[in-house]
């Protein structure tokens, strides 16, 4: 792959939020004069969304160049796959069509990923923007929406475990080693209209087993846009409810088993949290998770595959560090 960074955008019937998101990205400043493009990847819309992203990013000047690829397979993680699969460049963001990315935070991420190939992936921080009052209950569950601080501290955040998927600055080169290993997402993220999720978790996790760091940039600043029904309590009640997933919680289980409780030292040498902290929140999590992964065989099993999958291709020469370009 080559140097640059790909912004991969992931829709479905978002014609009439695309253009707001992509006057963000056309406004994006480019002080290194980095190579750009831009993936919209249209995930089986029934609405204009392609047509729409063309029309309007030609009308922002085409700042860099525009693919727009369908991907009829429904689930953001398809999506995203299909958006990694066709970039060129090495570094690249998540933006969602509702992320309003602030006049650096291309930048940014770039600086941070080239700075360090240690690192595989990094997250900001986020404010809401909606045309309506937020209602009172909103900031207790705003990280769900992914809304405010991923962590108090800059740097390392491995530990965590997860970023969310919503402007999330990501090593390419290393996340294609991966898809091309045969792993397949056991959470598909959001299908439609369908509220479930996961998927950026469980990619956060496929970066960690292939040994890299997740970092939190407090200098990486995007708005999240909620429209109105976002912010009813229907929508509350129907988005929680599909956050229960076995498969999400099966790799979440499993994640806390396998590597929360032995933090490899480059993972955590750096990490502001007290190393005898970090490791005993991992041993209370490793307890409550073999109890739930003792009932799901069947599923740890596949998800021990896609590691030994993920840790194999990147021995066989395909480190981060050997990636041919």
């Amino acid at each position: 792959m080559q140097d640059g960074l790909s912004v991969i955008l992931c829709c479905y019937n978002s014609a009439t939020r695309l253009p707001e998101t992509l006057a963000f990205l056309a406004g994006q400043e480019n002080v290194l004069s980095t190579r750009r493009e831009l993936i919209v990847v249209d995930n089986a819309s029934s609405d204009s969304s392609s047509v729409v992203a063309q029309r309007v990013w030609s009308e922002l000047g085409s700042p860099y160049p525009l693919s727009v690829i369908r991907e009829d397979k429904m689930g953001l993680a398809w999506a995203r796959r299909t958006g990694v699969m066709n970039a060129q460049f090495n570094s690249g963001v998540f933006c969602d069509d509702d992320n309003w990315l602030s006049p650096s935070y291309l930048d940014t991420v770039y600086l941070e990923l080239i700075a360090d190939d240690g690192v595989g992936a990094v997250g900001g921080r986020s404010v809401p923007a909606s045309d309506d009052e937020l209602p009172s209950w909103f900031f207790n569950v705003a990280p769900s929406f992914a809304v405010g601080v991923q962590s108090f501290e800059q740097g390392n955040c491995t530990s965590r475990g997860f970023l969310w998927g919503a402007g999330l600055g990501v090593r390419l080169d290393a996340l294609k080693v991966i898809y091309q290993s045969g792993v397949e997402p056991l959470s598909t993220g959001r299908k439609g209209k369908e509220l479930s999720s996961g998927d950026d978790s469980e990619l956060c996790q496929w970066l960690i087993f292939a040994g890299l760091r997740l970092h939190y940039n407090a200098d990486l600043t995007f708005r999240h846009f909620l429209p109105p029904e976002k912010l009813s309590e229907d929508y509350l009640e129907k988005f929680f409810s599909a956050q229960g997933d076995v498969e999400t919680k099966a790799s979440s289980a499993y994640f806390s088993v396998r590597f929360r409780p032995f933090l490899r030292k480059d993972n955590y040498a750096d990490s502001p949290t007290p190393r005898s902290l970090v490791r005993s929140r991992s041993a209370v999590r490793a307890v409550l998770s073999i109890l739930f992964l003792v009932s799901k065989p069947r599923l740890v099993v596949t998800i021990i595959g896609n590691e030994r999958l993920i840790v194999r291709a990147m021995r066989r020469g395909v480190s981060v560090n050997k990636m041919k370009m």
